[in-house]
């Protein structure tokens, strides 16, 4: 058997961990490692729900033809198929203007321009979502990594990915590509 490696909140990760395996059997997930420790970290400071939770708010279901034809070739690659813009290239990521970011696909209101910070990662960063953003959460494990995506609630849009290396308040770095985002000026 593993031996576990046993840090100073790992009582609290692990109970975590079991609430969550409670709520949704699909994100079974060993509570013995590192990254799962470093994300149910992120997911207790940031206070908001465990995995796939439904906010409750009307779902928008399009045919991949119909996102085509609404969304450009970059945006329907990020968006519909978990894709990744190139670091540096978004039209957001030095973007500081005051308003609110809004899903690409759906409009769906999703930060405030004053959780917005530089982070010097690549793609817009933002330390919280709005209260009433409600975005999805769902453990990501492709290329070879374990990582938390962030999902629009309303039409289930790939946004990026939050981490734990964020400033105050919440210590959170929601790392989002730019072609997941409108800019809607306040």
């Amino acid at each position: 058997a593993e031996k576990a490696v046993v840090t100073p909140s790992f009582d609290a990760n692990r109970k975590l961990a079991h609430r969550m395996d409670q709520i949704c059997p699909a994100a079974r997930i060993n509570s013995h490692s590192w990254w799962v420790s470093r994300i149910s970290l992120a997911l207790s400071v940031a206070n908001r729900r465990a995995f796939c939770c439904n906010s409750g708010m009307a779902r928008i279901n399009k045919t991949e033809q119909a996102w085509r034809q609404q969304l450009n070739e970059e945006q329907y690659r990020v968006t519909r198929e978990a894709g990744t813009e190139m670091p540096f290239s978004g039209e957001y990521c030095d973007h500081f203007e005051n308003g609110v970011g809004t899903c690409v696909c759906c409009e769906h209101e999703l930060f405030d321009s004053e959780s917005k910070f530089h982070s010097g990662c690549g793609w817009p960063s933002f330390h919280g979502e709005l209260d009433e953003a409600n975005i999805l959460q769902r453990p990501d494990r492709s290329h070879g990594m374990f990582r938390i995506e962030l999902l629009c609630p309303r039409c289930e849009a790939h946004l990026g990915h939050i981490f734990t290396d964020g400033p105050p308040p919440t210590g959170l770095r929601y790392c989002i590509n730019s072609s997941s985002l409108k800019f809607r000026p306040s």
